[in-house]
Parts: C-alpha cells; structure tokens; sequence
C-alpha cells in the first residue's frame, strides 16, 4: 500500500511540474531535448503501469518514476547536465520494465536448458550441491512468474543458471586438476625425484589419493584445490632441479672455453653451445624433461671439448723434434770437422741411429749444372793449317761475355761454377750447424729430467 501512495504522489508531483522558468535563447536547446526525454519516458512509465509493472515490478517502477522527478527539478533548475543524467536513467529503466516478463521468461527458458544438461553429463551426482541449488532457484522462478513478479523471476531465474554452469564445470575442472598431478608425477619419476626429492614426490603421491577419494565422494573444490597445490610445489621442485643442471652446463662449457677449446676443440665446443641452447629454451617454455637431456648433453660435449684440448695442446709442444733429429748423422759429422785433432767428438760419444735424410727443398743454384774442369791433355788440340775442315768444337761460338780470342772461356766458367759451389757449400754447412745446435739443446732438456 505504502508504495501505490508514494507511486501516487510522485505523480502529483510530476503533474505539477509543468511550470517554464525564463531561458536565455542559448538555453532554449538544451531545455528542448530534456524535457523531451522526460516526456518520453513517462509515455513508457504509463504503458508499463497499464501492463501491470506496479504489480509485477513495484520496485522498478518506484525507482524509474523517481529518477525522473530528480529529471524533472534539475531541469526547472536549468542544471542541464543533471537532468539529462537522470532523464536517461529514468528512460532506461522504464524500458526494462516494459520487457521485463519477455526477458524474465526467455532467462527461465535458458536457465532450465542448463539444468537439464547438468544432468546429462551427470552433475546430480558429480556435484549434487550445487545441482540442486540450480533445480531450487529453477522452481522459484517458475513460481515469481505466474505470480507475475517478473523481476523476481528473472533474478532467480539467472541464479539458476549460473548454478548449472558449475554442477557441469566443477566435475571437469577437478578431474583436470587431478589428471595434471598425475601428469607431473611421471614427469617427477622421470626426472628421478623420486630419488632426489623423495619427500616432495611422497607428498604429491599422497595428495593424488586424496583427491581422487574426494572426487568420488562428490568434494570437487576440495579434490580440485588439494591436487592443484600438490602439482604447483613438485613442479616447483622439477624446476630448480633442471635449472641446477642447466647452470652446470654453463659452468662446464665456461671451463673448457677457458682450457682453449675454442682452438683445439671449436666443433666439440660448438655441439656444447647448442645443447645449452635447446637446454634453455625448453626450460622457459617448462619442458622439464627436454631441458635436462640437453643440458646433461651439453655438459658432456663442454667435458670431451676441454679433454680434447687439454691432449691437443701436449703434441705441439714437442712436435718438433723428430724432425730435428732427422739430420743428426750429418750435422754431427760437420762438427767433426771443426774440432781439433785427438778430441772426441759428440757424434763418437753418442751413438745415433740411422736417420732417413729428407729432401732438401730446391734452390735457384740447384738448376745449375757444374761444368766438368778441363784437363790440358783433354783439350783439343788446335786445328793444324792443312786442307782439311774445321772440327765442330774448332767452329763453336764463345760464350757470352767470353774473350775472343784464345781459350780463357773454360777457365772463367769454371771459377764461377766453383764461386757458386764453396757459396752454397757454406750455406748448407750453416744450416747444419744450426740444425746441430737445435738438437744438442734438446738432447740437454731430454738428459737434465733425467738427472
């Protein structure tokens, strides 16, 4: 009763207030289009009050008829802003009162499609809680409607329906908690934490239990929520394991970079890098499993790359010396030659196996071919003043640089082939005499360990 009055005298007022204060004409546009809006939504308030909305929604209908009182004093007041505000307002909900029992049937008409398909996928017993909260608040609607309480309806109407969502997504929900635990167990086992961190994969093995028991018993947020921390602290565990053999990877590939792998081992060092990579990647992308096969293979790669370059570095160092002592026999023998008389020489001292002598690399004096001395009995004899032809040797023509007349050619060709010979002779000796000193500084460095 007490709402029909003041329903009553919100209209009295709004009767009343058909008063026009004084405008500016830069007013007179604004003033238009509110009181145009004003009088448009008391046309919807009278339609839905003769469609019985004071019965079915007295509430909207109360709330609509105030806002547009508010509407209507602001305007008198020239507070365009504000009543503007509230004419919209008061539109609004005029409107929804109006479609209130078309929408108030078509959320019941969803609200108990819902319900049903809860119960298809078997909800009623997967989650009979919040079932029956749905089937309740159905009912009630049901029950608002035909009692032409619209609004009520509606409201339980949606109550319903969000009730069915969760009978249907609660079961889903906690069996995909509990199939993710198990999940991460076997990954855990995989990982060997079953060894590792045996205390952290007990728990989770006992939380699994305990979830699928309450699963079954219909405690899905409970079976869900236990399975869900279960899962979280093991995959915790699995990370910090992984990102330990992840940084020994690094640690290794930094060792044997540092033992010089980059020159004696570059591929080795290379497969390590990549390993780490791949290693890296699968662990930001949480492929625990992945990320620890690679960094245990990156590991081994940085191991075998810095034991490479630690033997790499070994036959460098005495790479040299067999060839050195390729040229024993003959060096010592041209230190021979330089010792006094009655000294025993190194070469004595110390017997010396036989040594393959290399070939010595060309020079520009070795395509130079000695010319044989002449003997003065091997010379030809002058050619006699007789009838008879020159020989072809009497006919040949000088050699360049040679004088013309008599037989000074031969001498002078044979001095330079001999000027070249003693040249090169020394330059071999030299040779030798430093190949020499190269050995007997090794044979010291081979005889002082020794001592």
């Amino acid at each position: 009763m007490k709402r029909y009055l003041a329903i009553l005298a919100v209209g009295f007022v709004l009767a009343g207030c058909t008063g026009k204060p004084a405008l500016l004409p830069e007013e007179e546009a604004s003033y238009n289009e509110i009181a145009s809006l004003i009088d448009s939504t008391k046309i919807d308030l009278d339609t839905a009050a003769k469609a019985g909305a004071n019965e079915y929604a007295p509430d909207s209908m109360l709330q609509a008829r105030s806002d547009l009182q508010t509407a209507s004093t602001t305007l008198d007041t020239k507070d365009f802003d504000k009543a503007k505000e509230y004419a919209n307002k008061a539109g609004r909900e005029a409107r929804s009162v109006l479609t209130l029992p078309v929408n108030a049937q078509n959320t019941i008409n969803d609200a108990e499609s819902l319900l049903n398909s809860a119960k298809v996928s078997g909800a009623d017993i997967s989650s009979p809680d919040n079932y029956k909260e749905a089937y309740d608040n159905l009912n009630a609607a049901k029950i608002a409607y035909d009692k032409n309480i619209f609004d009520l309806a509606n409201s339980k109407a949606v109550a319903s329906a969000e009730a069915s969502k969760r009978a249907t997504f609660e079961p889903s929900s906690a069996n995909r908690s509990i199939k993710a635990l198990s999940d991460s167990l076997k990954l855990a086992k995989d990982l060997q934490m079953d060894t590792l961190k045996s205390d952290t994969y007990t728990t989770a093995a006992a939380a699994l239990d305990a979830s699928k028991a309450d699963f079954a018993e219909g405690k899905l947020p409970k079976a869900a929520e236990n399975a869900d921390k279960a899962k979280a602290a093991l995959d915790g565990e699995m990370r910090t394991s992984v990102e330990l053999a992840v940084q020994q990877a690094r640690g290794d590939i930094n060792t044997a970079k540092e033992g010089g792998a980059s020159e004696f081992a570059s591929e080795k060092l290379a497969d390590a890098e990549i390993a780490f990579s791949a290693s890296n990647s699968a662990l930001q992308a949480g492929e625990f499993l992945n990320a620890k096969k690679n960094a245990e293979k990156a590991s081994a790669a940085a191991k075998a790359a810095a034991e490479n370059a630690r033997t790499g570095k070994q036959p460098a160092a005495v790479a040299q010396v067999p060839a050195a002592a390729e040229e024993t026999t003959s060096v010592n023998s041209a230190r021979d030659v330089d010792m006094e008389p009655g000294t025993i020489s190194q070469s004595q001292a110390v017997t010396v196996p036989p040594i393959v002598t290399r070939e010595k690399p060309k020079t520009e004096s070795a395509n130079i071919e000695p010319v044989k001395e002449t003997k003065a009995e091997d010379q030809p004899a002058m050619p006699r003043k007789t009838g008879l032809q020159p020989t072809p040797a009497d006919t040949a023509k000088a050699a360049p640089g040679a004088p013309l007349e008599g037989n000074m050619a031969v001498p002078i060709g044979v001095g330079v082939v001999i000027v070249i010979t003693c040249l090169f002779l020394i330059r071999s000796l030299r040779m030798k005499i430093t190949a020499a000193k190269k050995e007997s500084e090794l044979q010291n460095q081979e005889q002082n360990p020794r001592q």
